[in-house]
């Protein structure tokens, strides 16, 4: 059972596998697979590994966030840390229904209800054990939930920041790769030497590793590591320039002429986001005027007169 058989779903492209790896369909999963999990993974991680179907998405930010873990040891972990925090929510709540007490809080507790019977009336009696469940209860769920929710969206978060810087640098991007094209550099060398600024460009720089990593590392060619790259980005503008460049170098096209065409879309598509950003940021002054400067002094001279 290999972890490439829990990776990521490549994207749908109608190209054949690249060697990224796939999910197991649901029903590929043998009966005699829990058994063998549980030996080799334990109880807790063979759950999970046994349900790919339910994680799919979890996988998938894991990769794109460069995690380099399966969702299976992720969420193992996450339960862990939620445990953990369901004790500290008990211990939380225990130690406050000890503050409440000897406050005099918890003995000044009345019943809400007109309802009278034999469950108000132990409660009553039991204040401080019903105030200290009641409070422990609490604050291991709460504890529990916010670290497995928070720690299960926390990659998402991490790929939507990378997103982000994505598109904020590719248009630069791909003018220092048209420069060195058209300087005559091959695009093996130009997307190693754009790999390896990542100072300048950042997680554009990281996606662009990940295809030098396949060439040097694992012996792919460069179309093999492009399309793995692809399938890989959390950026949707990215991908479809690497759709772009895959095509290019599938049809023989020039690829200097292409990084010129794509620098001048790429350009033009940042000027006008900036362009609409200054627009909005315009309206909104004009807004911020008229609420807190304008009205406040036409409210004050009303009144005056």
């Amino acid at each position: 059972m290999g972890a490439d058989e829990y990776g990521d779903t490549h994207r749908d492209s109608g190209q054949a596998d690249t060697g990224v790896g796939q999910f197991r369909q649901a029903d590929a999963v043998r009966p005699e697979d829990s058994e063998e999990f549980r030996e080799q993974y334990g109880l807790v991680r063979s759950y999970y590994r046994l349900r790919p179907e339910k994680h799919r998405d979890l996988q998938r930010w894991l990769n794109q966030a460069r995690f380099g873990q399966n969702y299976d040891s992720y969420l193992e972990r996450s339960a862990i840390y939620a445990m953990l925090a369901a004790a500290l929510g008990v211990f939380a709540g225990v130690s406050l229904t000890v503050a409440l007490v000897e406050a005099g809080v918890v003995a000044a507790l009345s019943n809400p209800l007109s309802y009278r019977g034999d469950l108000t009336v132990y409660l009553g009696e039991n204040r401080a054990l019903a105030t200290g469940v009641a409070l422990a209860v609490v604050g291991a769920v709460v504890l529990a939930a916010g670290v497995w929710f928070g720690r299960y969206y926390y990659p998402k978060s991490i790929v939507g920041s990378r997103r982000r810087s994505i598109n904020v640098t590719l248009p630069h991007a791909i003018t220092f790769m048209y420069a060195l094209s058209y300087g005559g550099m091959d695009l093996l060398e130009i997307i190693r030497v754009v790999g390896a600024a990542q100072d300048t460009y950042g997680e554009v720089a990281n996606e662009f590793q990940m295809a030098v990593r396949d060439v040097e590392l694992f012996g792919n060619d460069l179309y093999t590591g492009l399309q793995n790259a692809r399938n890989l980005t959390p950026s949707d503008t990215l991908e479809q320039f690497f759709d772009d460049l895959l095509s290019v170098l599938d049809s023989g096209g020039d690829v200097t002429v292409f990084l010129e065409n794509q620098t001048d879309t790429y350009l033009q598509d940042a000027r006008d986001e900036q362009t609409g950003f200054l627009e909005t940021l315009s309206l909104l002054s004009e807004v911020f005027v008229v609420l807190f400067v304008a009205a406040p002094s036409f409210s004050s001279s009303s009144s005056s007169s």
